[in-house]
């Protein structure tokens, strides 16, 4: 019997246990006069700014990179994508969390007529609104964009501007930001069952200024991406960043599975049809890797409730394989080895790409049933992808087929046409390589 132990923690020590996903660490420590920040693009982050006489990024010299957007209107933020495996983690772990330490000044904006000051002070102090960690992740239908600003006696405060609703809820941290150079640290850990986040805004990180807060939509146009900086508003914002981490309790990946079929064909949360890595009987786990390969008892299996694997691989010589009944879900990429056939007569909903390395998968029971799921499609040469169906298939509507590359063969059967975009893949490349079939 396998048991998956959800981790709570916070983010200033972090536990053994955690695994870091994405971080930025300046490497000097969060204090005035420390100069020699890492510039963010160094480990693997992207600016975005316009270029103007305010928008900017460069060792403050004091403790950590700055952003400054004194635009009105640009950003001046860094972000990273996030990766389809990190995705997985993300969506799977029990709990997640972004931790930053920041320090907020005042006075970072100058132009060529003077000092632009005080920003943060009465009567400006409403526009210094856009200072932003944000956490947008599509794949989990949520987004986290938190907001520092100041109220009229310059304390600091952090809003929630993801949250769905009016007034968006905003929260006082009690620090007074007048006293710059400090350096605060933030964190806010979202409990992927509950739906929730809690928000540690004191400053020091230390659990006893925290607030509940719950996440909007995904707010860059659904992208998977984390960001750090200056966002986009109608105010001017600044600040010295020294650290941001993202992390999730480890192991937030699933167990390494075998399919069995021991019991029958089906492929649920309760029945043991597999096989953990010391051969032991198992029941299936959402996040779980599984493998299905010739030392089954069946090939035939059927997919029953919503399951969620980490990762599919089909690795067969002798059994050939079909996957009907319920969709499988989530982020998990497919892969095919081996010289063996692969079936898919049920809808695949998972999200990460079809790899096929050897053998040969057919899509489709010759009807109006069987597709692969969205993602790039890898064709290595002597394999063979089969689009089996009657019907329509409109991949314009559905994004699938999008990205298709190798050596390997496609053939449509079936009777049916297939219509998505024009042109993308790199082993057909012409400008009406997918025009319509």
């Amino acid at each position: 019997m396998k048991t998956k132990i959800p981790v709570l923690f916070a983010l200033l020590a972090l536990p053994a246990t955690a695994e870091t996903l994405f971080s930025y660490d300046s490497g000097v420590s969060a204090a005035a006069s420390q100069t020699g920040a890492a510039d963010p693009a160094s480990q693997g982050w992207t600016f975005t700014g316009n270029g103007s006489s305010y928008s900017d990024a460069y060792d403050s010299g004091n403790g950590g990179w700055r952003t400054v957007d004194g635009t009105g209107s640009a950003p001046a933020n860094y972000s990273q994508s996030i990766t389809a495996p990190d995705q997985v983690k993300l969506v799977n772990a029990t709990t997640w969390t972004i931790t930053w330490t920041v320090a907020l000044d005042k006075d970072a904006l100058t132009d060529g007529a003077g000092s632009v000051s005080d920003y943060y002070l009465s009567p400006n102090n409403g526009r210094q609104n856009n200072l932003v960690t944000l956490m947008d992740l599509a794949a989990d239908s949520l987004g986290f964009y938190l907001t520092h600003k100041v109220d009229s006696g310059n304390i600091l405060l952090i809003e929630n501007t993801g949250a769905a609703g009016t007034p968006k809820p905003t929260y006082s941290t009690g620090i007074d930001i007048s006293a710059f150079p400090s350096f605060g640290t933030f964190s806010l850990t979202y409990d992927t069952t509950a739906g929730t986040a809690v928000l540690d805004y004191g400053g020091s990180n230390d659990g006893t200024l925290t607030a509940t807060l719950t996440p909007g939509a995904p707010l860059v146009g659904g992208r998977n991406a984390v960001f750090f900086g200056a966002g986009s508003s109608g105010g001017q914002g600044s600040a010295v960043w020294n650290a941001v981490t993202v992390s999730v309790p480890d192991p937030v990946s699933g167990d390494q599975l075998t399919w069995t079929g021991a019991t029958d064909g089906t492929w649920d949360a309760a029945t043991s049809n597999w096989a953990l890595s010391d051969s032991s009987p198992t029941t299936f786990t959402d996040g779980d890797d599984v493998t299905l390969d010739d030392t089954a008892a069946t090939g035939s299996i059927t997919v029953s409730g919503t399951q969620q694997p980490g990762s599919i691989l089909v690795d067969n010589d002798t059994i050939s394989y079909s996957i009907g009944g319920d969709p499988l879900t989530g982020l998990a990429a497919l892969t095919k080895e081996g010289p063996g056939t692969l079936t898919l007569t049920s809808n695949l909903g998972i999200a990460s790409g079809t790899t096929i390395t050897g053998g040969s998968i057919t899509a489709g029971d010759g009807a109006t049933s069987g597709e692969l799921g969205q993602g790039a499609v890898s064709l290595a040469s002597g394999t063979t992808l089969t689009i089996s169906r009657s019907d329509l298939l409109d991949y314009k509507t559905t994004a699938k087929l999008r990205e298709l590359s190798g050596e390997g063969d496609l053939v449509l059967d079936g009777g049916g046409l297939l219509f998505t975009y024009p042109g993308g893949g790199t082993g057909f490349n012409s400008a009406d390589t997918w025009a319509g079939f």
